[in-house]
This record gives structure tokens, sequence and C-alpha cells, in this order.
């Protein structure tokens, strides 16, 4: 049986052209994707550390009910830590991707690449606005109180480079799309929205 194929990017199971354009798609100035690893800190920092404390404290007490039950049966302990492991490990093991193809803009968070969640998938024309994280632009984002959603697909909010799209969800409300910028992304915003994008060059 073949492996299974590792999600690596939003460009997944909730993309369409690209599958079949193959990579001659990543050369068009519409079509791009970027996936970054959440850094580890604050509540994700903490959450990790729990999950390490639980993990153990869950196989030592199946190392006492197995020796309990036969010394002969504690060979098995490996095994349910590994299933436990490979079933449990990836929610604290995420990365952040979104892509822009087909004229639509995609954002998941991917889980140990081998799940992942779709956090928007709109079309590029809903999109208002989009600006570098700073500055005045900054100052006139937190200032906004009628956000409806807000998605962060960064690896941190601390990053030097995040950008923000402001846009209108399908009930015509306003919501916020936080991500790190690259030249072939913001190259994929402007192409589809060049009068509302708004690029930081950093000399």
């Amino acid at each position: 049986m073949a492996n299974k194929k590792l999600i690596t990017s939003a460009l997944g199971r909730f993309s369409n052209s690209t599958s079949t354009d193959g990579d001659t798609s990543f050369k068009k100035d519409n079509t791009a994707d970027y996936t970054v690893k959440k850094k580890v800190e604050g509540k994700y920092k903490l959450h990790r550390m729990l999950y390490l404390v639980i993990f153990f404290v869950i196989i030592i007490a199946l190392c006492a009910i197995l020796m309990n039950i036969s010394p002969f049966v504690i060979a098995l302990v490996p095994v349910f830590a590994w299933m436990i492991w490979f079933f449990t490990h990836r929610y604290v093991d995420i990365q952040y991707s979104y892509a822009i193809e087909d004229g639509a803009l995609i954002a998941t968070e991917i889980y140990g690449e081998k799940a992942d969640k779709l956090l928007l998938h709109i079309k590029m024309p809903s999109i208002i606005k989009t600006a570098p994280y700073e500055g005045a632009y900054k100052r006139e984002i937190d200032s906004m109180t009628d956000v409806a959603q807000r998605v962060e697909v960064v690896g941190s909010m601390s990053d030097l480079d995040i950008y923000c799209s402001i846009f209108r969800t399908e009930d015509g409300k306003t919501g916020l799309f936080f991500f790190n910028g690259t030249e072939k992304t913001l190259r994929a915003f402007r192409y589809y929205n060049s009068e509302n994008t708004i690029i930081n060059i950093k000399k």
C-alpha cells in the first residue's frame, strides 16, 4: 500500500486548477502559496508542554496496568505509545498555509502534515484592501470594532513581514486575514487587486 501523501500546502484537497496545470501554474502571477510553522510561544507553547506531560503520565499508567495483568504484556507498551503519539501529536505540530489560485484565496491549518482544516476560502474580489500590518495601517486595522471574522496564518503575530487583508464575508460583514507576505504571494494579491494592494518595499 502506498504511503499517504503529506499535506504541505493549502493547495491540497481544497484546491482546483493547480492540480491540473501542474508546476507551470506557479510561473503565473495569479498563483502562489506559502506555508509557515507556528512559532512555539504563548498558549501554544503551554499546550505542547501539557501534551508531553499528559502523554508520559498515560504511558506510565499504562505500564502499571499491564504489569498487573502480566509482565509479558508490558512488551505492548511501545505499540500503544506509538499509536497514541501518531493520532494525537499532530495537534501540537501546527503549520499555517495560504494560497491564491483560480481567483480565490484559500487558508488552512495543517496538523503534523497528516490532516488539515479549512480556515478561509473567499474570492479575491471580496478583498477590500491589503496592506502591511504596521504604522498607520496597523492603527487603522486595530481600531476596527465591527470585525466578524479574524484569520491568522502567520508564524507569529510578532513577525516583521505581516500583511493584513480586509475582506467582506458572504453575509456582508468585515473580515481580517493576517499573513506572512512574500514577493510571490504579494504579486498575486496585486494581480487581482492592484488598486487596493499596498506593498511595503524595504531597502
